[in-house]
């Protein structure tokens, strides 16, 4: 249910698209691309005699691309590059009554994965290597139009990064 019977500013607009594409150059050989685009545009809703013209925007994107070997029936290969970004931000509007927000975030992620599967008996035997950097930035602002406060703003720029390396057994008992 709506806060109020009249809303205003409530408008919203977006797109997304998705798709896997496989190719196979070979019996042996098999090129794997996976990839996703969304868009997200709101107005925050508010009601009339309300100063508020608040927005939030969402954005997401990621693509894998995969190589697949397969050496025998018991030996597979998977070499894997992967990219995501995820943004999701909350506007103010600069004449917000008591108080106007900014709140930006947005992260980047991108790295690789190695697996080799080998099937021996009722053993299915799996190794790899999985690595990847991540970036965050956070941008946050809050102005008292009041006068209240004075306005306090931060800005955080973060940094990170895996490495590992595994082994996996999974044994069939019948």
């Amino acid at each position: 249910m709506t806060p109020a019977a009249q809303i205003i500013h409530d408008t919203q607009d977006g797109y997304g698209a998705f798709t896997t594409l496989i190719y196979n150059p070979d019996p042996d050989d098999q090129f794997r691309l996976v990839a996703l685009a969304r868009r997200d545009n709101y107005q925050i809703p508010n009601t009339p005699g309300e100063v508020a013209d608040d927005l939030q925007h969402e954005a997401d994107a990621f693509t894998i691309l995969s190589w697949v070997h397969t050496f025998s029936r018991e030996v597979v290969l998977t070499s894997s590059l992967f990219y995501h970004y995820n943004r999701a931000d909350l506007d103010g509007a600069t004449e917000d009554f008591p108080i106007s927000t900014t709140d930006q975030r947005a992260s980047t992620y991108a790295g690789g994965q190695e697996s080799l599967r080998m099937s021996m008996g009722r053993n299915d035997l799996e190794a790899g290597l999985l690595g990847f950097a991540q970036s965050d930035n956070h941008f946050f602002n809050v102005l008292f139009n009041d006068g209240s406060n004075p306005p306090v703003l931060q800005s955080l720029r973060l940094s990170g990064n895996l490495e590992a390396a595994y082994v996996q057994d999974t044994y069939r008992v019948t």
